[in-house]
């Protein structure tokens, strides 16, 4: 027994180092930025419905955390159906699991927030896409409705905000 005791020590050291190490060629497919869900896209990603998505490709942009850390990507693209930003990181395509993680999202020069907004008396949590700032921020709210066209399947239906001296964005009538 006393034998077996030097060569059980080692192995209790080693095999959990084996277990944990990182594996290098899936940290560069995969970064693990915390804040993204992995995901396979439906075959017809590459062919979208230019009404589901504020851009039709995926453009370069970069997201900033609370903490100001900037993660610069070379795809990314707002999902206006499901109301989420997905990335492409090389070949693998992902969306912002964790939004309240988050201050901003730039995508080609366009500024998204995620917060809570006023709508028909209701708090919602969403995405905005910031249009003005200064004592009152200006913010666009996309939407997908259904058409009365017989054409078209769905509408982008546009709503304004205003967020006024720190509250909640509300609706703008115009």
């Amino acid at each position: 027994m006393k034998k077996f005791l030097p060569l059980l020590l080692i192995l209790i050291i080693n095999i959990p180092s084996g277990f944990c190490s990182d594996n290098s060629v899936q940290t560069q497919q995969f970064p693990n930025y915390v804040i993204l869900h992995y995901f396979v896209p439906s075959p017809s990603v590459n062919n979208t419905n230019e009404l589901l998505y504020a851009n039709d490709y995926f453009l370069p942009g970069k997201i900033v955390t609370h903490n100001k850390n900037i993660i610069s990507l070379n795809g990314m693209r707002y999902n206006i159906a499901e109301d989420a930003i997905e990335c492409q990181i090389n070949k693998q395509y992902c969306r912002i699991s964790s939004p309240n993680k988050i201050s901003e999202v730039e995508i080609n020069g366009t500024h998204y927030v995620y917060k809570k907004y006023l709508q028909h008396g209701d708090s919602i949590q969403g995405y905005l896409q910031k249009i003005y700032t200064g004592q009152q921020n200006l913010y666009v709210k996309h939407f997908i409705k259904k058409s009365n066209n017989s054409d078209m399947k769905c509408d982008i239906k546009s709503m304004f905000f205003v967020e006024k001296d720190g509250g909640l964005p509300q609706k703008c009538i115009l």
